[in-house]
């Protein structure tokens, strides 16, 4: 499976070297938020180690929160930074190709829109996908994949759960699943 999600992640990480690298320190949200959705997630999904000691991310000095199990990815390692007008956590599994990115405080909702819109950065072709929305009440989310590429795709899910609780998160998760 890692040869295939290399392809759909080399796929991924070269479209987003043409919009350009982001700053190794970045100030705001918006700047962290694109940072952590197209440049090290798409990496972050491939990695075997505890996510707080991968070079990337002790780079850009996140701190790690601690680790909590996800009812679909498993066992999550999550990192933590805080920006001028927010703060951005990272989690991932090492059990499956997931990552996710959860934004909180002034900024998120901006830095949240922003990511969408520039989805195409992560892939080309992107189309819905019913099959992989999982209900929760009161939260807005738009699950979107890509085709499969010998049996395998490449999925992104934005979720905004602030109508259920006041401080809430927006969150963009990406996965790797095999075509059924």
């Amino acid at each position: 499976m890692l040869s295939r999600l290399g392809t759909l992640c080399s796929v991924a990480i070269a479209s987003a070297a043409v919009a350009g690298a982001m700053p190794a320190q970045a100030a705001s949200l918006d700047e962290l938020t694109r940072e952590a959705v197209f440049d090290l997630c798409p990496d972050l999904m491939e990695i075997e180690t505890p996510l707080q000691d991968e070079p990337a991310i002790k780079a850009r000095g996140y701190d790690f929160v601690g680790s909590r199990e996800h009812h679909r990815a498993g066992h999550l390692d999550v990192v933590s930074l805080e920006a001028d007008n927010g703060t951005i956590q990272i989690a991932n599994s090492r059990d499956t190709s997931f990552c996710q990115v959860s934004l909180f405080g002034q900024g998120a909702q901006s830095a949240f829109a922003s990511s969408y819109a520039d989805r195409d950065v992560l892939a080309d072709g992107w189309f819905e996908d019913p099959a992989a929305i999982l209900e929760i009440k009161g939260a807005e989310m738009q699950s979107l994949r890509t085709p499969a590429f010998d049996g395998w795709y490449l999925g992104v899910q934005f979720v905004d759960m602030t109508a259920l609780v006041d401080e809430a998160a927006f969150v963009i998760q990406q996965y790797v699943l095999e075509e059924e």
